[in-house]
């Protein structure tokens, strides 16, 4: 047997979410970045789909692909965060009208590989 101690005390794993906040921040909330494992990343391309109104999440280690976002880690390690105001200037998405949170769903693009996606027209009911 291969036992692995627990150490998860105060992180909470059930909330698999994106948030977005009133000043165009992203946030990867606990059970997302855990099951996604962002820790190992610390960049993120952002994607916009103007029909579907889906905003679109690709995590990189490299930051020099053109127009990546850092990703800020929280100290404890619960969650990550990104600050995204240029991205939701150019696509003229609302930050008050969007703030909350999304439950995020994966697509796997030809091109472009693995790709995480919120629908704004999806807000997770609080």
């Amino acid at each position: 047997m291969k036992f692995e101690p627990f150490q998860g005390k105060h992180k909470r794993f059930s909330r698999n979410s994106i948030s977005i906040t009133i000043v165009c921040g992203i946030g990867f909330n606990s059970g997302f970045y855990f099951r996604n494992k962002i820790e190992n990343f610390d960049y993120v391309l952002l994607f916009f789909d103007k029909e579907q109104q889906a905003i679109g999440f690709q995590f990189l280690k490299d930051g020099k692909v053109p127009g990546v976002l850092k990703i800020n880690h929280e100290p404890r390690g619960n969650s990550g965060s990104t600050s995204a105001s240029a991205f939701f200037k150019a696509y003229d998405i609302d930050a008050k009208t969007s703030k909350g949170r999304y439950e995020p769903k994966e697509h796997v693009d030809q091109k472009l590989g693995k790709i995480f996606y919120i629908s704004l027209k999806e807000k997770i009911k609080e």
